[in-house]
């Protein structure tokens, strides 16, 4: 049975371990017992990027995943499926915290940005290499940029609605996306095509995106989450294409210590960034305070514009 839990909006089987005393803050978390599959989505109240508490929150839930594949819970219900998205609206996640890296890189903490791109790193490595034995899905309403846009190619299957965006601004203001974001490319396009993608700097629409192969599954607006339950439903009755996704993960390991040797060459290369980079992070900050007000009232839903729309 699904109950209705007192921390925001959760709901989830009351002999479930994601509802024990440690709370997500940062995250709903609903369970789908019958299909297996668990969605983890950004809180509405939630910063719009990757916060320290919102890794933390995602980090514990993928830990969670492991350990009850493992028999560190008492539940027997398996996840079989993992969904990320947001209740954000009109955003998926708009990356990085723009605001901490700019204060780390002027008190030259080195230490401190190490911290933060490896914890983000583990995010979205869990999130691409089976947490569990559970396959990962990326669900995308709205707007993916730079860091955002690496979580959401991190799913094992990417499924975007009509009217999404997702670029790497990274590029505008003298960075490149350091957590994944070619690793993830490269399984899905070419390396010429992935690196037009990073380069660029362009903020994709998502039908360009399915087009060139980096979306998996492209649906009409607010029917992302049925498109994911009935691909779930179809794989069910063939287990040869569950095993088959499963060779695709073992041929296309992700290589942790690969994406750690890329965040610490972004580390390195933002902490020498010049003043004239810098003055452009804040332009975007301050255009990302502007843009994004919180969550909006039910109805009242508008997309987040950026400065790079294309």
């Amino acid at each position: 049975m699904l109950i209705k839990i007192d921390s925001p909006q959760r709901l989830l089987r009351d002999d479930d371990p994601f509802t024990d005393a440690e709370a997500f803050p940062n995250l709903e978390l609903r369970f789908e017992p019958r299909a297996g599959i668990l969605w983890k989505y950004i809180a509405p109240g939630a910063t719009p990027h990757f916060s320290h508490e919102l890794l933390d929150d995602i980090r514990r839930v993928q830990d969670r995943i492991r350990n009850r594949e493992c028999g560190g819970y008492a539940s027997t219900t398996p996840v079989k499926y993992v969904v990320f998205a947001s209740r954000m609206p009109g955003v998926y996640s708009l990356g990085g915290d723009l605001r901490l890296f700019r204060r780390l890189i002027a008190a030259r903490d080195r230490a401190a940005l190490m911290r933060y791109a490896r914890k983000a790193t583990d995010a979205v490595y869990h999130h691409a290499s089976n947490a569990g034995g559970t396959m990962s899905f990326s669900l995308v309403r709205g707007v993916a940029m730079g860091g955002g846009f690496e979580a959401a190619l991190a799913g094992n299957v990417l499924v975007a609605e009509e009217g999404s965006r997702m670029g790497f601004p990274e590029v505008l203001f003298g960075l490149f996306p350091g957590m994944g974001a070619y690793t993830f490319l490269r399984r899905r396009v070419s390396a010429v095509t992935a690196e037009k993608i990073i380069l660029s700097a362009r903020n994709y629409r998502a039908e360009e995106l399915y087009d060139m192969g980096v979306i998996d599954m492209l649906c009409a607006p607010g029917e992302g989450e049925e498109a994911i339950r009935s691909y779930v439903s179809r794989q069910a009755s063939r287990p040869g294409a569950i095993a088959f996704r499963q060779a695709i993960s073992r041929c296309q390991a992700i290589d942790r210590e690969e994406l750690y040797s890329i965040c610490d060459s972004w580390v390195e290369t933002a902490l020498d960034l010049p003043a004239d980079c810098l003055r452009r992070i804040d332009r975007l900050i301050a255009n990302q305070d502007r843009n994004f007000a919180g969550p909006a009232e039910p109805g009242t839903e508008a997309p987040v514009r950026l400065a790079n729309a294309g």
